[in-house]
């Protein structure tokens, strides 16, 4: 995986290097029609812009920005400066000190506006991410075993005790078993809406990410008593007597410990409760990066142009 000091030695040596770098990534186009007379532009690196310049048959002068939907447009963060945060964001640096003093320069210091917005429109092509890969790959089938629980984001009242204020999350995670194994694999997050977890509330959630006749193992909380009615097989672990249900062998151990995987990646900045569900999506987003052996800022790069696709 490429790191900062080769991304500034090889990538943006030059504004041509740099620009010529987005292109082969597919972040810009090097030539587009000009929709006068379908002549193809080329790319203007120094102006940014594409050109068509015609004396003859139907004169015009015709210039497009090359940033016009891409990730770079309508910003004025240099193409450099958002490069580098695009980067320290994909590997984990999320901090803003370590953003500003990255981006920053004799002449100019990022704003903490800046570096939040942008932090934002990154979390937002996760989540645009996310949202189209749970959509296609469902959790569980036949024979699969898939736990599910809830747990409440938030602050706890007064800093003490077990009363949280925040909002109630649903979680599943499909289980893999292997030769003396068992481990949690993929993993699913929803935010709760109107913070509900009666049966009207969560079973759609659950239909949403799980396939019909998947093995759902959960605690006893009546919002899943109609599970098996909706063509879930349903096991169940009863907290209050026993962490491991005695006769099927039924637990809830593996979505216990995501939890709490979760709650120390969250808590590091706080949990903001207006843009939760981009942070949510952040975590889903590195966790699958992780379990998957994936090239952070190449696989971050590739969901930047499912959302930002400078053909449209």
């Amino acid at each position: 995986m490429i790191n900062l000091k080769t991304l500034f030695r090889l990538i943006l040596v030059s504004q041509e290097t740099m620009i010529n770098w987005c292109i082969t990534m597919g972040l810009l186009l090097a030539t587009k029609k000009c929709p006068i007379c379908d002549n193809e532009m080329k790319i203007i690196v120094k102006q940014l812009s594409y050109r068509c310049h015609q004396k003859h048959g139907q004169p015009h002068d015709y210039r497009l920005s090359a940033l016009n939907n891409t990730w770079f447009s309508g910003s004025k963060f240099s193409i450099e400066n958002i490069i580098i945060l695009t980067y320290l964001f994909s590997v984990g640096t999320t901090k803003y000190e370590d953003i500003k003093r990255e981006t920053s320069d004799l002449t100019k210091t990022t704003s903490h506006n800046t570096i939040s917005d942008w932090l934002n429109f990154c979390r937002e092509v996760v989540f645009d991410w996310v949202e189209k890969y749970q959509s296609v790959d469902l959790l569980g089938g036949e024979g699969v075993v898939v736990e599910i629980d809830e747990t409440k984001v938030g602050k706890r009242k007064y800093n003490r005790g077990r009363l949280v204020d925040g909002t109630w999350i649903l979680g599943l995670v499909e289980i893999q078993i292997g030769a003396n194994c068992r481990r949690g694999g993929r993993f699913r997050l929803e935010i709760c809406p109107l913070n509900k977890r009666d049966a009207d509330t969560l079973l759609p959630l659950i239909r949403k990410h799980v396939k019909i006749g998947t093995t759902i193992v959960s605690d006893c909380w009546a919002g899943y008593y109609r599970l098996t009615d909706n063509g879930f097989v349903h096991f169940t672990v009863n907290h209050s007597k026993e962490f491991v249900n005695s006769h099927t062998g039924a637990n809830t151990q593996t979505i216990e410990s995501q939890w709490r995987a979760m709650k120390r990646n969250l808590l590091r900045g706080g949990i903001p409760q207006d843009n939760l569900y981009l942070h949510l999506a952040e975590y889903l987003w590195r966790r699958h990066v992780l379990h998957n052996n994936l090239d952070n800022f190449i696989f971050f790069i590739d969901c930047i142009k499912q959302l930002y696709n400078p053909l449209m």
